[in-house]
């Protein structure tokens, strides 16, 4: 109905507390790491990651469309034609794909264990300095923001995908475990 869930607007302010928290913020990634779990993941300063590990954003199989700043976060840490490769195909990224793309920053088998360490060793550098320059890469990030306008026409677009019978058509397919049959409305 328009979006009026409790999840959507939670989610987006666990993303922003990740993005704004003033340390950095390490993601193991371990598995399908699949549409809210690789915006989770976009969102992480640096992601450890196993090397079975996938990561896509299949929204348009189910007729969602992601938030103006999951898409600029997305955009900003791959680039413009990775993310327009994944949104737009809602194909799913093996472990070499996502490392080319920037998603990987370590692969480990041990991915606890490799964020741990990752984690350690960075909590033993100057505390002024990491905070520091992940203050200033999220100026930076926001220099590339969206105007007031722009954001507002996403969340239009956004409001119209989940108020959509395409949405109603996926997430009954999604349940089925059948392919949908989308009308574009």
């Amino acid at each position: 109905h328009g979006g009026g869930d409790t999840f959507r607007p939670a989610f987006e302010r666990l993303l922003d507390a990740i993005v704004g928290y003033p340390a950095p913020v390490v993601a193991a990634v371990n598995g399908a790491t699949l549409g809210a779990g690789m915006q989770l993941a976009v969102a992480c300063d640096l992601r450890v990651v196993a090397p079975h590990a996938t990561f896509g954003i299949p929204a348009a199989r189910l007729g969602v469309l992601l938030s103006a700043a999951n898409i600029a976060r997305l955009a900003d840490l791959v680039g413009q034609a990775m993310a327009r490769d994944v949104l737009l195909t809602a194909r799913i990224l093996d472990v070499g794909e996502a490392e080319v793309a920037g998603l990987v920053q370590r692969r480990s088998d041990d991915v606890l264990g490799g964020a741990i360490d990752l984690a350690e060793s960075i909590s033993s550098l100057a505390p002024f300095s990491v905070a520091g320059h992940k203050q200033a890469l999220n100026l930076v990030a926001s220099a590339h923001a969206l105007t007031p306008s722009l954001r507002e026409s996403i969340q239009a677009l956004e409001a119209a995908a989940f108020a959509s019978a395409d949405l109603q058509e996926g997430l009954a397919a999604f349940a089925e475990k059948r392919e949908p049959k989308f009308q574009g409305r």
